[in-house]
């Protein structure tokens, strides 16, 4: 029980400081890397917003250059012979066919490793548009680049996207998103696009306009992810088990409830968008926010920031930045799994150590009370052995030797006429305390004090 009452006692006061330590741990680190991961997000999303706002100006002083061309707006103002529309069509896409090859094969070869930040801005990438085209003053296309798209000349883009007309009218060029496509056949798809005017030459009146627009979509997403990892060429492909994919985010774009672009798989990008712009969660007017959302059981901090409208008050475009909760915290739960690891190893390792420094010391009471047996079974002469004992068990075993030989009547060691074998009772470790005055419990006394000499008895002699 003694043994039990000890060992149990160990065990609470290791449960005890493990528990405190799993404690501090949860309470501590747990809310201090969330905290971090926020303003991690919240920088990056405005790393992001600049980028963005760069690649938006690249792409309004490209239109603005090819809108300035004095050809470009000479073809478009022309005479034509014969077939005019289509000869006007044929001139303008020559010219635009003219400025988009500048940018895709003299550019851009040119600038071949240099940093897109160090550009610039008519000289940043992407060099090639998915949108490259011109429009007349009704807003009516002319001509655009594109593999078969002759059947879209003459198509009225000013009908589905007013904002062209109010171009032409103020002359300010603007930015827009645009879900576009070509035919009504084709999905919809998100661009960011640059509308310029075009102006009769030496006037200020507009004859038209030219819009160049990027899509939208999952290279654009990576494109930024790499951003957010520091990689210089934009591309960017994160090893899924190092710390590195845990601190870049996952990134996707969305407008009017439809995510366009991101780095998540097919399935995982729809069930963001459920989460996100569900009736519960649907956005709301602040710039950013945070919602925690799981995809594939795998819970998500997530930052929705809102693009600033460009005078569209109904437009609902913006991006959306994950954190990978489960990657984020690891370091909590690798500590707290190498808290219980240690916990348990010191419990072990304590206990084995404590159960054998119990053993040893309690072994040698344990022959003490074998003694002890000994004499009750009517061995008067056991004597208790010390050698090799702790320090209690051979002063017990000597002061039981003591007594053993006081109940017996046998003289105490400072009696004149002890015997020569106490000291060897006693041990080769040392001189034991002088016994003075012991009481035998059968009536005889031990030698008084030696500072008070007792008289020896006379004898009778017989006469």
């Amino acid at each position: 029980m003694f043994r039990l009452k000890i060992v149990l006692g160990y065990v609470v006061l290791v449960a005890l400081f493990m528990a405190s330590t799993y404690l501090v741990i949860e309470n501590t680190m747990r809310p201090a890397l969330q905290q971090d991961g926020d303003v991690a997000l919240q920088r990056t999303a405005l790393i992001a917003e600049k980028s963005r706002r760069l690649d938006e100006y690249a792409l309004l002083e490209k239109a603005r250059f090819v809108a300035s061309r004095d050809d470009l707006q000479q073809a478009m103002i022309a005479e034509y012979t014969g077939d005019a529309e289509y000869e006007r069509h044929v001139e303008v896409h020559k010219l635009l066919e003219r400025d988009q090859i500048r940018f895709t094969e003299f550019i851009a070869p040119k600038n071949e490793g240099v940093r897109n930040l160090d550009l610039p801005l008519a000289e940043r990438r992407p060099a090639d548009h998915e949108i490259f085209m011109a429009i007349d003053r009704s807003g009516r296309g002319v001509a655009t680049l594109g593999d078969n798209l002759a059947h879209w000349m003459g198509e009225n883009v000013a009908r589905d996207f007013p904002l062209v007309l109010e171009v032409m009218e103020s002359g300010e060029p603007r930015l827009a998103s645009w879900n576009w496509s070509w035919s009504a056949t084709e999905d919809r798809q998100l661009y960011r696009v640059a509308i310029a005017p075009l102006r009769e030459p030496g006037t200020d009146a507009t004859v038209g306009a030219v819009i160049l627009g990027n899509l939208v979509n999952d290279g654009v997403a990576r494109r930024s992810q790499g951003l957010f990892a520091g990689a210089s060429s934009g591309e960017y492909t994160p090893e899924s088990d190092t710390r590195e994919a845990a601190l870049v985010p996952e990134v996707a774009f969305f407008r009017d409830g439809r995510i366009y672009g991101s780095t998540l798989s097919t399935n995982n990008q729809r069930a963001l968008a459920d989460q996100l712009f569900s009736d519960e969660i649907a956005p709301e007017n602040d710039l950013e926010r945070f919602v925690d959302v799981s995809i594939n059981q795998t819970p998500y901090r997530a930052l929705v920031r809102h693009f600033h409208r460009a005078g569209d008050e109904d437009e609902r475009s913006g991006m959306v930045l994950l954190s990978n909760m489960e990657r984020t915290l690891a370091p909590v739960d690798h500590a707290k799994a190498l808290t219980l690891r240690v916990g348990f190893g010191v419990l072990a390792v304590g206990m084995i150590f404590l159960l054998l420094s119990l053993h040893l010391y309690t072994r040698r009471f344990a022959q003490i009370e074998q003694g002890v047996q000994e004499i009750i079974s009517g061995n008067r002469d056991y004597q208790f052995s010390n050698e090799g004992y702790h320090d209690d068990a051979a002063s017990l075993a000597h002061y039981l030797n003591v007594m053993s030989a006081a109940l017996q009547g046998k003289p105490m060691p400072d009696d004149d006429d002890a015997p020569g074998d106490w000291s060897e009772m006693s041990g080769s470790s040392g001189a034991q305390p002088q016994i003075k005055g012991v009481p035998l419990m059968m009536g005889g006394a031990s030698k008084p004090s030696a500072e008070k000499p007792t008289e020896k008895p006379t004898e009778d002699v017989p006469s």
